[in-house]
């Protein structure tokens, strides 16, 4: 299942944020610990 569409290695987002030097790894990650710290789980 894909919850996030459009939002791939490959996707606009993805190269603007490569950009402005932001890797997908790293946005992939943060957003993750924000969900996780979100839900109280660590």
């Amino acid at each position: 299942v894909n919850t996030l569409p459009g939002f791939t290695d490959i996707s606009m987002s993805a190269k603007a944020l490569a950009a402005i030097g932001i890797g997908y790894a790293e946005v992939m990650d943060a957003l993750i610990e924000h969900a996780l710290a979100r839900h109280g789980v660590r």
